[in-house]
């Protein structure tokens, strides 16, 4: 799958390795994981809306919601505490580094939902400087702002999704009996390969043998 690279796409890769950033993280409630199977990944909300796909609910970007629709959120940081906040039960996605060198991803220091924060000025951070500006000092993993994302438009998909965590290990067993039917479904299409992208006996899809929880 060719994706456009910044221009600067080798400083931003070596940027995140200087801070530590292996990856990024994405929320989202537990009964949407067979849409990201069926869908081949995450989908932004212009395209959930084209494809007629209803997620299990959305995430407020408030008064944001036109300019930010094409662009699927991740956090730099574990988002804990907003996953306690949360009535059902949640997954989280860990994606891949390299979206953050596509060419229309875009580094937000704060959390995208917050008043303060500029559309217009948010569609301006997309380079070096943009990600630097997200952290403390120059080789801390630490972020200003514990909300820091990055927006990356369109499609990620799951050959860039690494593996999903799970709040217990019931969690998991609910994820297998969800997700058999449309992993296999897409197997049997050739649309997933196998064994690259998998379900184990956790309910787990992984690229990497990696088991964590939350």
């Amino acid at each position: 799958m060719a994706r456009d690279h910044k221009t600067d796409w080798q400083e931003i890769r070596e940027c995140l390795s200087k801070h530590h950033i292996s990856c990024f993280y994405h929320y989202t409630a537990l009964a949407n994981l067979p849409h990201v199977i069926r869908h081949q990944g995450l989908l932004s909300r212009a395209q959930m809306r084209t494809t007629g796909l209803k997620p299990t609910r959305y995430h407020s970007w408030g008064a944001k919601r036109r300019e930010l629709e094409n662009y699927v959120c991740l956090a730099v940081n574990l988002p804990l505490g907003m996953l306690r906040e949360e009535r059902e039960p949640q997954i989280v996605l860990i994606v891949e580094p390299q979206v953050a060198w596509r060419s229309d991803t875009l580094f937000c220091p704060m959390n995208t939902a917050r008043r303060e924060l500029n559309p217009d000025e948010l569609f301006s951070r997309f380079d070096l400087a943009a990600l630097e500006a997200l952290f403390e000092d120059p080789t801390s993993p630490r972020t200003r702002d514990y909300g820091a994302e990055i927006l990356v438009r369109g499609h990620i998909h799951l050959r860039e999704i690494r593996s999903v965590l799970f709040a217990s290990g019931s969690d998991r067993r609910q994820a297998r009996l969800l997700c058999w039917r449309p992993f296999l479904a897409g197997v049997l299409s050739g649309q997933i390969k196998w064994p690259k992208f998998r379900v184990d006996r956790h309910g787990l899809i992984f690229k990497r043998q990696e088991r964590r929880d939350i």
